[in-house]
C-alpha cells in the first residue's frame, strides 16, 4: 500500500510539472509617472499597495494570462493589470541565457545606478569599452540619431554593475567583442559627401578602380553602413545597388548589372552626415525652384524623417466633380539618395499639401504614388480622399501596382483597404466607389456600390 502511495505521489508530481503554467522571471522598472496599483489577487477589489515611478520589481510572467502579471517587489508577491502599451509603462529586461558582450559605441557614455538618463552615475565609460551583459531591454529607436538602442544591465572590467543605454548590438564571444573594440568598428546610419572618389577594398587597403560602375563621384553622396578606424583614420563603408528598376517597374534590360557597388572611403575623402544633418543639407541645397516655404513646411511636419529635398516634385490634382485645379497638391520626394549612375538607396514619399494664400498646410501620412492621382471628398469633411492608380494599359496589373485609396483618419493619411481584390476594376465619382467584380472569364460583370464612411467602405444595397 505504501509503495502504491509513493508511485501515485511521484506520478502526480510529474503530471503537475507537465501541466504547470509556463513562467519566467524578468527584472522590470516602472515608467508610469503616476504609479500603478498592486493587488493581492487577480481581483480589482483587493488592492494591497502601489508601484511608484522608477520602482524595481520582478515580473513572474505567465504567457497564458492575458490580463494579469504576477510580480515580486522585495519579498512581497502581488498582481498588476497588464497594460496594452506595456513598453510605455514598464521597462522590462530579458536575461542573457549565455554570456554576451557589449562594445560601447556612443561617446561620453556613463554607467548608471538605474536605467533612467538622470539616474546616479557610477562612472564614465570610454567609447569602445567591452562590457559583460547580464540583461537587456527591447530595442527602441533614437529618432534624433536614427539609431536602434537598448538599455543594458552590464558589468565593467573593474566589476561595477549598472545600466547603460547604447546601440542595439551585442556579441556572443569576448574575443569577437575585443576585435570590434580594437578596430573601433561601429554600425552607422547616414551618408557621406564625397570630395575625392578614392574607394578602397578595406580600411587602409587597395584602391578600387575609380571608374567602377556605380561609384559616386565628387559632390555626390554615398549611404554609410559602418565605420572603422585604422591608425587614427576613420573609414566609411558603403554598399549600393541600382533601385530604379523596382521603383520604375521597368523590365530588366539586357546586360544589366545588378551587383552592388561596395567599398571603403577615408574621412579625408568624404564628410559624414547623420540622417538629420543630411536632410538639412539637402534642404539648404535643394534644386526646387518653387516657393521654398513649401519645403520648410514639409521639413517641420516630418522632423523625424530623413527626407532628401534635392529634388521635389509637385502634382496638381484635378477635382473630378469641378473639372478644375484643386488647391490640394501632392509633393513627392525621397528618403535616401541615388547618384548619377543610379546607385544608392531611396524610398519614395508623397504628402498631401493644401495651398493657401501665402502659406501651405502639409498633411502627415505617406501616399504611395501609383502614377495617377484622383481627388474626392466622399465623406464631405473638407479634406480630400486620394485614389492612386496606374494606367491599366501600361503593363500587366500586379499586386504592387494595384490601385490604392487613402483617407484622412485621426490626423494622418492612411491607406483604406479596398473591397474586392487587386485584379478588380474600380471607378469613383463624387459620391460612391464602384467595384466591377467579374465572376469568371467570359462571365458578366457584377457591379457593387460602396459609400465611404469613417475610414471604411460600406456596401450600398440597391
Amino acid at each position: 500500500m505504501k509503495s502504491n502511495f509513493l508511485i501515485f505521489t511521484f506520478l502526480f508530481s510529474i503530471f503537475s510539472l507537465i501541466n504547470a503554467e509556463p513562467q519566467t522571471e524578468k527584472k522590470a522598472f516602472l515608467l508610469n509617472v503616476n504609479g500603478i496599483f498592486i493587488y493581492k489577487a487577480k481581483d480589482i477589489n483587493q488592492k494591497m499597495g502601489n508601484l511608484n515611478f522608477r520602482d524595481e520589481f520582478i515580473i513572474l510572467e505567465n504567457a497564458n494570462d492575458e490580463e494579469w502579471s504576477k510580480i515580486r517587489k522585495g519579498k512581497e508577491f502581488g498582481f498588476i493589470r497588464k497594460s496594452k502599451s506595456i513598453s510605455e509603462e514598464i521597462l522590462v529586461f530579458d536575461s542573457s541565457v549565455q554570456k554576451n558582450y557589449l562594445v560601447t559605441k556612443i561617446a561620453k557614455n556613463q554607467i548608471l545606478a538605474q536605467p533612467f538618463p538622470d539616474s546616479k552615475s557610477l562612472g564614465d565609460l570610454e567609447k569602445f569599452s567591452v562590457l559583460e551583459i547580464f540583461s537587456y531591454s527591447l530595442p527602441f529607436e533614437d529618432k534624433k540619431e536614427n539609431l536602434e538602442q537598448r538599455w543594458f544591465e552590464v558589468k565593467t572590467k573593474n566589476r561595477k554593475i549598472g545600466y547603460i543605454k547604447d546601440t542595439s548590438v551585442f556579441y556572443d564571444s569576448l574575443e569577437k567583442a575585443k576585435s570590434i573594440a580594437q578596430k573601433k568598428q561601429i554600425s552607422l546610419s547616414g551618408y557621406a559627401l564625397v570630395s575625392n572618389p578614392v574607394y578602397l577594398t578595406e580600411p587602409g587597403g587597395k584602391e578600387i578602380e575609380t571608374n567602377k560602375r556605380g561609384s559616386s563621384k565628387k559632390g555626390e553622396f554615398i549611404p554609410v553602413k559602418e565605420s572603422q578606424e585604422r591608425k587614427g583614420v576613420k573609414y566609411f563603408y558603403t554598399s549600393m545597388r541600382n533601385p530604379s528598376l523596382s521603383y520604375k517597374m521597368q523590365a530588366t534590360p539586357k546586360g544589366f548589372q545588378d551587383n552592388p557597388f561596395t567599398g571603403w572611403i577615408s574621412e579625408m575623402d568624404a564628410k559624414f552626415f547623420t540622417p538629420g544633418e543630411f536632410s538639412q543639407y539637402t534642404l539648404r541645397n535643394s534644386k526646387y525652384t518653387g516657393d521654398k516655404l513649401l519645403l520648410e513646411k514639409i521639413s517641420a511636419q516630418n522632423e523625424d524623417l530623413p527626407l532628401n529635398y534635392l529634388n521635389v516634385y509637385l502634382n496638381s490634382i484635378a477635382n473630378i466633380k469641378e473639372k478644375e485645379k484643386s488647391k490640394f497638391l501632392i509633393a513627392s520626394l525621397y528618403v535616401g539618395y541615388v547618384n548619377s549612375s543610379g546607385y544608392g538607396e531611396i524610398v519614395p514619399q508623397s504628402f498631401v499639401v493644401r495651398k493657401e494664400e501665402e502659406s501651405y498646410t502639409v498633411f502627415t501620412g505617406n501616399i504611395n504614388n501609383r502614377g495617377q492621382f484622383e481627388l474626392f471628398d466622399l465623406d464631405q469633411d473638407g479634406i480630400p480622399e486620394i485614389f492612386s492608380s496606374m494606367e491599366t494599359n501600361s503593363m500587366s496589373r500586379v499586386a504592387f501596382t494595384a490601385p490604392a485609396f487613402y483617407g484622412y483618419v485621426k490626423g494622418a493619411y492612411i491607406e483604406i483597404p479596398l473591397p474586392g481584390n487587386f485584379l478588380d476594376n474600380y471607378t469613383v465619382d463624387e459620391k460612391f466607389l464602384y467595384l466591377n467584380e467579374r465572376e469568371g472569364i467570359n462571365k458578366k460583370v457584377d457591379q457593387k456600390k460602396y459609400k465611404y464612411l469613417q475610414g471604411k467602405f460600406v456596401e450600398v444595397k440597391n
